[in-house]
């Protein structure tokens, strides 16, 4: 954090923030890069054998998929508006679907951070 922190006080004086404004940005990112380390230490006491986001999913491969519904569902919008959501399929489906590969744990935090940091 320290790196952006010259940064972002300039960027403030230019656009003239306010203290909150910028102590805002500045614990934004300080949470931010909080999550990421947090992710990646886990990641890494896993121990699996590979990361795989939803950005490097291969749509094509299940075309029966709806890739607009799943990336919006990762987005968690449905949390903050109070929705449920109801996933069916046949016994490993999501498994062949991704060729073995679960949801990346990125992209878990990413929701993670999103319902709990109002992000």
């Amino acid at each position: 954090m320290p790196e952006r922190l010259d940064q972002l006080a300039e960027e403030a004086a230019k656009e003239s923030w306010t203290y909150v404004e910028f102590l805002d940005r500045v614990l934004d990112g300080e949470v931010s890069a909080r999550v990421e380390r947090d992710v990646t230490m886990k990641t890494r006491l896993a121990h699996l054998p590979f990361v795989k986001t939803l950005d490097q999913f291969d749509f094509s491969f299940q075309p029966a998929l709806n890739e607009a519904q799943i990336r919006e569902l990762a987005t968690a919008r449905f949390v903050a508006h109070g929705e449920n959501i109801l996933s069916t399929s046949s016994a490993g489906r999501w498994k062949n679907a991704s060729r073995g590969q679960p949801w990346g744990s990125r992209d878990y935090a990413r929701v993670k951070s999103r319902l709990f940091h109002g992000g």
